[in-house]
């Protein structure tokens, strides 16, 4: 094993309260947190990270930093420490923010982690730190995460490739904020076109276009009843070209309005998914 979790948890602002944070040093282990939201910021020395939706910020031991805390700033954060010299170097020289390249993958590792090492047992943390040590290669071996395929992978793969369909399921996930052409999710998949859409039925229910609108809706009502994010930031991060789009897009979906749905967050369930 080369990480041993230290704590991990959830971590959420109340709303009715004023945060001093204060700079510290973690003198022994790192910290690792993944953002729920756009809200707060990391502060090393004197360089500032500011949150964004779903990524990672480190924090190595011995250096003085803060999470500069807002009201209904949101994350999970892990302190762990590194067993083995050479993942210490890797993990010492990121940056300190980082966007998963697996996202879903990444997010499904430090949900297990968590959950195992809630268990309080031994065997859970022993399962907690083997999720978290896979999670950390997702996170950092980026050649491992390739989602896209070559024309010379191609012939190798043949002619049907029984994990196209979880490819573009994944690219999708990760790419969410961006366009995202039916074209560029056939290539990826390996398919023939008819055959795309035929599998990617017959796993998902619906159609490419409505996986991906269900998909940039859900996350737009996670970052309405979890942040105070501008209607126009989040059309743009859920992958709206316009608010006007986004605003009709969604009362389409949920029979209501972005304005209205987040007027109503209190009577919604607040528990945070990752």
């Amino acid at each position: 094993m080369s990480v041993e979790i230290i704590k991990s948890g959830k971590w959420q602002s109340p709303s009715n309260t004023n945060l001093n944070p204060k700079m510290h040093i973690h003198e022994d282990y790192y910290q690792l947190i993944f953002t729920q939201n756009s809200v707060g910021k990391l502060v090393l020395d004197d360089a500032r990270y500011p949150f964004k939706p779903e990524h990672l910020y480190f924090t190595p031991p011995g250096v003085c930093h803060t999470c500069a805390n807002k009201r209904t700033t949101q994350y999970v954060i892990f302190y762990f420490k590194v067993l083995t010299p050479k993942l210490a170097e890797t993990i010492n020289s990121l940056p300190p923010e980082l966007a998963p390249y697996d996202l879903m993958s990444c997010k499904q590792m430090l949900s297990q982690a968590a959950y195992e090492f809630s268990t309080g047992t031994e065997f859970g943390r022993l399962r907690a730190n083997a999720y978290f040590e896979l999670f950390l290669s997702a996170a950092l071996d980026g050649s491992a995460m390739s989602l896209s395929v070559s024309k010379q992978d191609k012939g190798a793969i043949g002619e049907f490739d029984e994990n196209g369909i979880d490819r573009v399921a994944n690219y999708i996930y990760n790419n969410f904020s961006s366009e995202i052409s039916v074209d560029n999710l056939v290539e990826i998949s390996n398919f023939e076109r008819r055959q795309f859409y035929r599998v990617f039925k017959e796993k998902f229910g619906t159609t490419p276009n409505k996986y991906i609108n269900e998909l940039r809706i859900n996350k737009a009502k996670a970052l309405l009843t979890s942040t105070n994010m501008p209607m126009s930031e989040i059309a743009t991060y859920c992958g709206f070209n316009t608010e006007h789009y986004f605003s009709r897009a969604f009362k389409l979906h949920e029979k209501i309005s972005p304005n209205e749905y987040r007027k109503n967050a209190e009577k919604i369930s607040k528990e945070i998914v990752f």
